[in-house]
This record gives structure tokens, C-alpha cells and sequence, in this order.
């Protein structure tokens, strides 16, 4: 613990005291994998008495631990399976364990609860662990604000201490640069069905998991990233194991891992080889997405298309930690990253573009800079014709935007019974994952528009291309109403 804190850990470390000042004490860390979220927490609570650390996954208990275990605070306890050690001043806490012991907890046992990638806590269960207990500060780490069914997380923290972007993470040097290449697919997704706010899928793997496009991103591989180790994000077990295999076919030495023991007996194993650079790639399903570091992963292969930008970004983030020695001396400070798109009018995908579309052009970081050049001269070109005064009428040089839905206050009131049995219809989980009534109001407002109505839109110059929601069409047809008219006026 004794590492120089960067500017933007130092930061987040008096934004979070200024909070607890204000009397704010349920605050959220927001802060890229890879930037040291968990040694920023330390520094920022290690004074506060007594630590309830609570975590997923095997691997970020280890980690978590291990980074805790230390002169600052000793031995640490641990609430796991069948251990239940917590004579201690800090407790790491596994959540899926945590909220069947609580009858054996004192509500105001400890000053700190940290809820350690807190974007994974909106499960009803993992809530009743939060709202047990009563401590002086309820702090949430996260490099993604975002739940598992892309609410917001305003219904578990009143406030984010500090957020540090991750293309700011990259400009300052603290991330690797990624390398993006968009791998285009013949494979189109409109007819795969929205559950829950996300692709479905049963029918998703059956519409990607097919000879052809894992060939196609297996060449995709081989011309773009070949020799760099790379892991690869599947939709389920089968397409983990065929794309795997589609891999060895092609001579590149590939294995995956799942969590399903059965298939993965030997999972450690098999990552130890992966690290040992005795494997080319690992494909998997989620095991690799949240809490494993591996600081030379040269190349990710985005294989499965999802709606949701918390999936997306954790995923983006296993491989821009900064590279070893030996990997700099071959491939410098760099990731690939093989964006695999897929055709679809229907849905609105998270992808590179996605992240980097409300950017200016100089801080957009999944392009490249010679793309970024063009565009800058296009842009120049097109407000230079602007300029010329001698036009009978405006020119128009690229697509309207859709306009943006705007916000609605936000508060903690419960959904409502109808508004419940509503989403349950839209195979939302409402016995398990607890939502407000400003959630569902955000779900209800996030159903796609009627083919007629993108159809519509996208001929009248709307730019269409990544989804369009019920609402953003009739915002859009407002528009276009409001745009006729001054046109006319003109006239």
C-alpha cells in the first residue's frame, strides 16, 4: 500500500470524504478496470474502523483479499461457503454468502460496507446485505454505473463521489490505446427477440453461433491480431466450445472455460496455461468478464452482440490494463479489439461506436487516428460550404439525430403493481431484482418502435442505425413536424 497514488485516485479519495462531509454516505467509485479501484478504497477508508468488503467471484475474493492482507490492516476474516471468520477489522464477504448469514451479524457491526463491483448488486437478494446493515459510509466500486438490466444505480447509492472516463483513462496514459476492428458479419439479428432488456439468448446463439461466422472471426483473428494472446466473450457454452474449436481447426492453439465444472475441470489449470503463453486464446462465458487481470491479453473478440453497455464495458476493460515489459518490446502499448458486427434495423446494439458517440472527436479513443483525421477535414470541409453565401438553400450533410428522451426527476418510490405486472410481460424478473418507479418508467420508455414507424423515420433522414425506442419515434415525428414548419416559414 505503499504505491504513489495517481491524480485521479487522490481525487476520488477527497471527493469521497467531501461526501461523507455533506452528510452523503451511500456513494459510488466510478473508476475503468485496470485504474486500482480497490487500492484508491483502501486509502480512502482505511481510518474509518471497522471494513465489510463484499464481493462475487472466486477470483475477485482472492484478489480482494489479498490486496487487504495487509500492514494496514492485518489479517483479514472471511464469509464463504462454510467459513464464517469475522473477528476481524476488515471482513471479505462473498454476496452470495452474505445474506444467508446475516442472522448471525449485528446490524451496526462495522463503519464501512463496500459493495466491490456494485453494478452486479441489484438482485433483491444482494440488497437485503446493503440495507442490513447501518454503517457510516456504504461505498460502491464500479467501472460501470450500470445494473445487469441497464438501470442506473440511483436506488442503491444518493450519489457518485467521482467518476474518471475511461477514454480520459487512455489520454492520460493509465490504459492501453485499443485498436479497433470492426469485423462486418452477414449475420442479422432482427428477428432474435428483446427478454428483459436483452437479446434472447436461446434464439441470439442460433442465429451467431453457426460454421460461418466463427470462421469468419477466426480469419478475422488470424489477419488482424495473429500471435497476440486474445480471449474471446461467447453468448453461451455451446459457442464458447465451437468457436474454441473453430480456432484449433484453423491451427490456433484455443481452449475455453465456463463455469459449468463438468466441461471446465480444470479451469485454473487451463487459465495458469493461458498465462503461461502456452495457449493462444481462451473463448468463454462470462468467467472472464468481471475480475480476472492478466495484464497481457493483446487482442478481444467481441463475439457476442448484447444491449447491455455495463456487459460491454467490463468485458472492453479485461484487456487496456497496461502491458508488461516483454509484451511492449514486441507489440507496444496496444489492445486489438475485434468489434464483431452483426446486421440489425431492430435492435440497439452496445459496440465500440457506442461508447464513443457523445465524445468530441479529439477524445474518441476507439478510432483510429487516421479516421479521426478524416473525419476532422470532413467536418472542416462541410462548415467551410456552409460559409458560402451564395446557396439558395441549406444542404444537408448527414443524418438528423434522433432527439434525446429527457430525464424525469429521479427518486427511491416503489414501482407500482401494474407497472410491475407490465415488465413481468416483458420478461423482466420481479421476483428477485427490486425496481423503482423511475425504473420501469425508463424500461417502459426503452421498447423498440413499430417497423412502420423506423421505416418512416430512417426515409425521412433520421439517423436510425443504432435502434430507435416508442419514444424516440414520437420525439422524432415532433420533430420533423417542427422542421417542416420552418421550412415553410422560410418559403
Amino acid at each position: 500500500m505503499s504505491k504513489q497514488l495517481r491524480p485521479y485516485q487522490q481525487k476520488s479519495i477527497e471527493s469521497i470524504h467531501s461526501c461523507l462531509k455533506r452528510g452523503v454516505t451511500k456513494i459510488a467509485l466510478i473508476l475503468p478496470t485496470g485504474t486500482g479501484k480497490t487500492l484508491t478504497a483502501v486509502q480512502a477508508i482505511k481510518d474509518m474502523g471497522r471494513i465489510l468488503w463484499i464481493t462475487h467471484t472466486e477470483e475477485l475474493i482472492s484478489q480482494s483479499a489479498k490486496a487487504l492482507s495487509s500492514e494496514i490492516f492485518g489479517e483479514v476474516g472471511l464469509i464463504k461457503a462454510d467459513v464464517f471468520d469475522v473477528n476481524h477489522n476488515v471482513v471479505m464477504a462473498s454476496a452470495q454468502t452474505l445474506h444467508k448469514r446475516l442472522d448471525k451479524l449485528n446490524p451496526n457491526q462495522f463503519d464501512v460496507i463496500v459493495a466491490d463491483e456494485c453494478d452486479l448488486f441489484g438482485s433483491k437478494s444482494f440488497l437485503k446485505s446493503l440495507d442490513y446493515f447501518t454503517p457510516k459510509l456504504r461505498l460502491g466500486l464500479t467501472a460501470t454505473y450500470y445494473r445487469n438490466d441497464n438501470m442506473e444505480m440511483t436506488d442503491i447509492f444518493d450519489e457518485v463521489a467521482y467518476e474518471y472516463p475511461l477514454h480520459q483513462a487512455v489520454k492520460d496514459g493509465y490504459l492501453t490505446k485499443p485498436i479497433v476492428v470492426k469485423l462486418k458479419t452477414n449475420t442479422n439479428l432482427d428477428s432474435v427477440h428483446t427478454l428483459a432488456g436483452e437479446l434472447n439468448a436461446k434464439e441470439l446463439t442460433e442465429k451467431i453461433n453457426t460454421p460461418s461466422r466463427n470462421y469468419q472471426i477466426v480469419e478475422g483473428y488470424i489477419k488482424h491480431g495473429e500471435g497476440r494472446q486474445f480471449i474471446a466473450f461467447c453468448v453461451d457454452v455451446a459457442h464458447a466450445m465451437d468457436l474454441s474449436e473453430a480456432f484449433n481447426e484453423k491451427g490456433v492453439n484455443c481452449n475455453f472455460v465456463v463455469g459449468d465444472k463438468s466441461l471446465t475441470t480444470d479451469r485454473a489449470g487451463v487459465i495458469a496455461q493461458y498465462e503461461a503463453g502456452e495457449i493462444a486464446g481462451l473463448t468463454n462465458i462470462m468467467v472472464l468478464s468481471v475480475g480476472y487481470n492478466y495484464d497481457d491479453i493483446g487482442c478481444e473478440i467481441m463475439a457476442c452482440p448484447t444491449k447491455s453497455k455495463r456487459k460491454f464495458i467490463q468485458q472492453i476493460g479485461r484487456g487496456m490494463r497496461l502491458k508488461s515489459a516483454k509484451f511492449l518490446q514486441k507489440w507496444k502499448q496496444t489492445i486489438i479489439i475485434i468489434d464483431v458486427v452483426d446486421g440489425t434495423t431492430k435492435h440497439k446494439l452496445i459496440n465500440t461506436d457506442e461508447l464513443d458517440k457523445d465524445l468530441p472527436l479529439e477524445d474518441k479513443i476507439f478510432i483510429s487516428d487516421d479516421h479521426r483525421q478524416k473525419l476532422i477535414d470532413a467536418k472542416e470541409k462541410r462548415e467551410r460550404m456552409v460559409d458560402v453565401g451564395n446557396r439558395k438553400e441549406d444542404e444537408i450533410f448527414e443524418l438528423f439525430p434522433i432527439p434525446k428522451v429527457p430525464r424525469f426527476k429521479r427518486s427511491d418510490k416503489p414501482a407500482t403493481e401494474p407497472q410491475l405486472k407490465l415488465i413481468k410481460h416483458l420478461g423482466y424478473d420481479i421476483e428477485n431484482e427490486f425496481y423503482t418507479f423511475n425504473m420501469i418508467q425508463d424500461i417502459l420508455l426503452s421498447q423498440p418502435a413499430a417497423k412502420q414507424d423506423f421505416d418512416n423515420l430512417t426515409g425521412a433522414g433520421y439517423d436510425t442505425s443504432r435502434g430507435l425506442s416508442i419514444v424516440e419515434s414520437k420525439l422524432a415525428y415532433s420533430d420533423l413536424i417542427e422542421r417542416d414548419k420552418r421550412k415553410n416559414k422560410k418559403r
